[in-house]
């Protein structure tokens, strides 16, 4: 009878640890899918041209992130803070990049880009208000997409700005998920101007991206998830401590 409660004990705590090791490996497919995935080019109707998207999740700053509402060093911190991500189905931030730094801060991922600085009277091309002036980052890719409003297609040179002093989010993105929730179908009226504009600079069209995020914003930090899963899995082990007690005081 003692042997049969333990081989029960056994098979409950193997069938524990599958589910625990099933969990991590459907979390690893996913990440693995996601890698391989990309960002990619697409032409025609909410496209862009070729690239990766990278997007290395680097703060692009050695400065320790901070959740306080003064602070622009981006970056990760456990849960997130402040402006949430959401473009892309909640991984980018509007200029683009996956996790936060501060405006000026060479951009990360794989094609980093050194800003300039430009002051309000040289940034009348852009709509809006930009008291301290603003960093600009000047996109090497052009973004290709079908104009609802002109009806055709438009490829336009891309700017991203971010407001001197503040918590940043440039990135050179062409992930077709973020494009869809920042260019959508092309239709001027239904842009968020908050983020996306059109302008002209030296008679020339470009596509105007607010990249500035609220003081205080960070990202949630991937240890956030891990510990998640590692407290959900060590639901288990409660049910497998008390079939073992009680084989053992049987």
């Amino acid at each position: 009878m003692r042997i049969d409660l333990a081989l029960a004990a056994l098979t409950l705590f193997s069938s524990a640890a599958a589910v625990a090791t099933g969990q991590n490996a459907v979390i690893s497919d996913e990440h693995e899918l996601y890698k391989r995935r990309g960002g990619g080019g697409r032409g025609g109707r909410g496209g862009s041209s070729g690239g990766n998207n990278g997007n290395s999740g680097n703060s692009g700053s050695s400065r320790p992130a901070s959740t306080r509402p003064d602070s622009n060093a981006g970056g990760r911190t456990s849960g997130g803070s402040g402006t949430q991500p959401s473009f892309g189905n909640g991984r980018y931030y509007g200029g683009g990049a996956a996790v936060p730094y501060t405006s000026g801060h060479r951009s990360p991922g794989r094609r980093p880009i050194v800003p300039i600085l430009l002051l309000a009277p040289a940034l009348l091309f852009w709509p809006g208000s930009w008291h301290h002036g603003a960093y600009i980052y000047e996109y090497e890719e052009e973004y290709t997409f079908f104009n609802e409003t002109s009806n055709e297609e438009e490829t336009l040179d891309v700017i991203c700005g971010c407001a001197r002093y503040s918590v940043c989010s440039c990135e050179e993105n062409t992930d077709e998920d973020y494009l869809d929730d920042l260019i959508g179908d092309g239709d001027y009226n239904e842009l968020d101007n908050s983020v996306v504009n059109v302008g002209e600079r030296d008679g020339e069209k470009v596509l105007l991206i607010n990249g500035t995020l609220q003081n205080g914003t960070t990202a949630d930090s991937p240890a956030t998830g891990s510990k998640r899963l590692m407290i959900e899995n060590m639901g288990y082990w409660p049910a497998v401590a008390a079939v073992m007690a009680a084989v053992f005081l049987a």
